[in-house]
C-alpha cells in the first residue's frame, strides 16, 4: 500500500535558507519542481507574507538560488520561477529514483516541512538510504499509510477542481518527468494559468484534508 511520508528540516541547511530567514513571516509553497536532463532543478513556488518585499531582496542574493525570475504579483501573493543550488537537487534525484512524488513543500518559521508520496515500504526503504548517501538530514516526522480507496475525498471536490485534476492527470502533469505545462493546462481549458494554479492547489488541499483525516488513527509518531 503506498505511504505518505511527513519530514522536516531547517531551513539553514537547505533551500532559500536566507531568504526564510530574512523574514520569518514569509511562507513559501512549493507549487511543481521540474528536474531535467541537464541535472538542473528548477522549483515553481508562491512567497505570501506581510515581510515580502524584503524577502524578494533577500532571495535574490540567497546562496542557495542560481537564478530568480518573478512570474506573477497578486492577492494571492508572488509566483517564482527559480533555479536552486546543487544541494538541493541530491534530493529531487533520489525521489525520482525511487519513483516516489512530492504532495507539498511548504517553508516557514525556519523549517522546510514536506509530504512526499512513496509506492510502498520498500521504496521508502530505499530512498532512506539514498539520503544517508546523499548526507541528507530530513527528519521523519510521520507515516501515513495511504487509503487507496479514499473516494469521499474526491467526492469533496468542487466541479471546477475535479475537472482540473483529472485534466492534468490524464495529460500527464503529475508523471516524472511531466508530460504537460500548467500553461498548456490553461489553453485546454481556456483559462489563466493563475486560475490553474488555483484550482489545482485547492483541488490538492481537499484531497490530502479528507485523505489525512480519514488515516489519521494509523499515524506513527517518532
Amino acid at each position: 500500500m503506498p505511504t505518505i511520508a511527513e519530514f522536516s528540516h531547517p531551513s539553514t541547511e537547505f533551500v532559500l535558507g536566507r531568504a526564510l530567514q530574512e523574514d520569518p513571516g514569509v511562507t513559501v509553497e512549493v507549487e511543481r519542481i521540474v528536474a531535467d536532463t541537464t541535472n538542473r532543478v528548477t522549483p515553481f513556488f508562491w512567497a505570501r507574507g506581510d515581510g515580502i518585499d524584503e524577502f524578494h531582496d533577500a532571495l535574490r542574493t540567497d546562496p542557495s538560488v542560481k537564478d530568480v525570475r518573478r512570474l506573477d504579483d497578486s492577492s494571492e501573493g508572488r509566483f517564482y520561477r527559480a533555479e536552486w543550488d546543487e544541494n538541493a537537487e541530491p534530493l529531487v534525484y533520489a525521489l525520482d529514483d525511487v519513483g516516489a512524488t512530492i504532495l507539498d513543500a511548504v517553508g516557514d518559521d525556519g523549517k522546510w516541512h514536506v509530504r512526499i508520496l512513496f509506492p510502498d515500504d520498500e521504496s521508502l526503504a530505499e530512498f532512506h538510504d539514498l539520503c544517508a548517501a546523499y548526507d541528507l538530514s530530513f527528519e521523519l516526522v510521520r507515516l501515513y499509510k495511504a487509503d487507496t480507496t479514499s473516494d469521499p475525498a474526491v467526492q469533496h471536490l468542487t466541479d471546477e477542481q475535479r475537472e482540473v485534476l483529472e485534466l492534468a492527470y490524464d495529460q500527464g502533469y503529475f508523471s516524472v518527468p511531466r508530460e504537460t505545462s500548467m500553461e498548456e493546462l490553461a489553453n485546454e481549458l481556456d483559462i489563466s494559468t493563475n486560475a490553474i494554479s488555483k484550482r489545482l492547489r485547492r483541488a490538492h488541499e481537499t484531497v490530502l484534508e479528507e485523505t489525512f483525516e480519514g488515516v489519521r488513527g494509523t499515524a506513527t509518531d517518532t
